[in-house]
This record gives structure tokens, C-alpha cells and sequence, in this order.
């Protein structure tokens, strides 16, 4: 709403306007009600990382999910902790319980393979040659499951400029971002497939 004052004449308007928007990007219904394209640069960097964290734990909304974000924050502080006091023994915790190693280990490897995806079909739709923002919100979007981003793919655009092969891609995405990684893994391993014996 801060930085959104001095483009609607009211400060009621600009509430309700950044309010909207917040809400929609985070729980990856991807409604809007303006082009946030022509809204400066700190609010169309928010809308950016909202795209990542994405909605709660359990949801069909994409994004990272906030507990994830919460163990990793968590994890580093502890990293940080057990470097200054190698001794100490300390446990993370979230809403009072304990959080296991298998847990914060699943979450680094989550967020490894996220970054290669992400990193990896930036690359591969980068051949279209649109520019960095289109093409890295098109790929936040897609992955994270929230329609619109910034540049040509934003909110009074579409993703019509793409190739058939950019569209396969991020189609492949828009699927891995809904049915989440592990699963969409599981499914294409060859160990999955493989008759007990």
C-alpha cells in the first residue's frame, strides 16, 4: 500500500488494492483487478516473491508452501548457531514440536531440485528470446501455479509469444508445481515401474 500510494488517488484504494492482489498471488487463485506491470518496482518485487513462497502446507496451492520457507529459515539459523557453539545441542521446533533431521533433509532436497527445475526451463524457453522478465515470471508462474507474471505474461498479457516447445515446457511445469516434485518423480522412476519379485 506504501508504495502503491502515489498511483491510486486514494490510500483506501491502494489498501484494497495491494490487499487483493497479496491474497490472490498467495493462494494461487491468480485473480486481478489491475495490470500490476505499470506498478513500481518494490510492489512488483513482492508480487514476485509471493509467487515462490506460495500458499500453507497441505494445500493445492503452489509456491514453496510456507513451511518450508519457515524449516529453512529455522535450519540456517541453527547452522549458524552450531557454527558459533559447536557443542551445543539444539533442536528446531515449529508450533512447539519438534522438527526431524528426514524432515529438514526432504526439505534441502525439495528445494534443490525446485531451483535445477526452475533453473532448467528458464533456460530452455529462453531460446524464444523474450526478454528475462517475461521469461523468469512465466516460469515462476507455471511452477508455482499463479496464471499471471510480469513483462509479456502478465496480467493483461498471455503466453501466446511462446513456442510450442516453450509451452510443453511450461505446461510440464504448471504440471510438477501442481502435483508437487516427489510424486512427479516417483511416477518417471524406473524403480516405481519395476515388477517385486
Amino acid at each position: 500500500m506504501f508504495d502503491l500510494r502515489h498511483i491510486y488517488p486514494h490510500c483506501d484504494e491502494a489498501l484494497q488494492k495491494a490487499a487483493f492482489h497479496v491474497a490472490s498471488i498467495i493462494s494461487c487463485s491468480s485473480f486481478t483487478t489491475t495490470d500490476y506491470n505499470l506498478w513500481p518496482g518494490l510492489s512488483k518485487t513482492v508480487i514476485i516473491l509471493l509467487m515462490f513462497i506460495g500458499a500453507c502446507a497441505g494445500s493445492t496451492g503452489g509456491g514453496l508452501k510456507v513451511s518450508r520457507i519457515i524449516i529453512m529459515f529455522k535450519s540456517a539459523r541453527l547452522a549458524i548457531r552450531k557454527m558459533i557453539h559447536p557443542k551445543s545441542v539444539k533442536q528446531m521446533r515449529i508450533s512447539g514440536k519438534i522438527v526431524s533431521a528426514d524432515i529438514v533433509r526432504g526439505v534441502r532436497v525439495y528445494i534443490g531440485i525446485y531451483s535445477l527445475i526452475f533453473a532448467l526451463s528458464l533456460i530452455l524457453i529462453s531460446v524464444d528470446n523474450l526478454d528475462f522478465t517475461t521469461n523468469f515470471t512465466a516460469v515462476s508462474a507455471a511452477l508455482n501455479n499463479v496464471a499471471p507474471g510480469l513483462g509479456d505474461v502478465g496480467p493483461a498479457g498471455n503466453f501466446g509469444k511462446y513456442s510450442m516447445f516453450s509451452k510443453l515446457v511450461l505446461g510440464a511445469d504448471m504440471l510438477i508445481g501442481r502435483l508437487e516434485i516427489f510424486p512427479v518423480l516417483l511416477l518417471i522412476s524406473p524403480a516405481t515401474w519395476r515388477k517385486a519379485r
